[in-house]
Parts: C-alpha cells; structure tokens; sequence
C-alpha cells in the first residue's frame, strides 16, 4: 500500500465519519426541538398562542438543520483535505514532514 493509498483511505474514513456525526447531531437537534414544540403547544396550548407559533417551531428547526448542514460541509471541505490529513498521519506516526 503506498502512501497516497493510505491517506485517500483514511479520508473516506473520515468523510463518512464526519457525515454520520452530521446527520446525527441534525436528528438530535430536529427531535429536540420538535419534542421541546409539543410541550410549549400540547393541550390545545397552541390555540392561545400567536397564530405564527407552531410555524416558529418548524422554522426553527429547519434553521438549525441548515445550520448543521453547513457546519458539517465546512469541517468535511477543511479537515479531510488531502494535505490535512497527511499532516496528521505523519504527526501521529512520528514521521517527519513531508514523509
């Protein structure tokens, strides 16, 4: 296996890693959000509030999902960069740079 091979594989390591820890934490967020929503509006409570409350909750969590979305893209574009990574095998394996 050469060097290139090694770090092309940890990089699709990485890039699934990150896209799991995407999707997940937008899971987390989305069904807190949502459960958070149903306390505020269960029991008819929804009838009270302002006619724009159950849309504040659904935007709500559609901005934070995109907030995620974004924050996962960036993390994926910088710290699996070809270079970001082959740096980081060489610190971890005590190489030196360049290696």
């Amino acid at each position: 296996m050469t060097a290139l091979e090694f770090v092309e594989r940890e990089r699709a390591r990485l890039r699934r890693l990150h896209l799991i820890a995407g999707a997940s934490l937008a899971l987390a967020i989305t069904f807190t959000v949502l459960s958070l929503g149903v306390l505020l509006l269960g029991n008819a409570r929804w009838i009270a509030l302002p006619r724009s409350a159950p849309f504040a909750v659904w935007s709500l969590i559609g901005v934070l999902d995109v907030g995620v979305s974004v924050w996962s893209w960036r993390r994926l574009r910088g710290d699996i960069a070809r270079g970001s990574v082959a740096a980081t095998i060489e610190r971890e394996q005590s190489l030196r740079a360049g290696a």
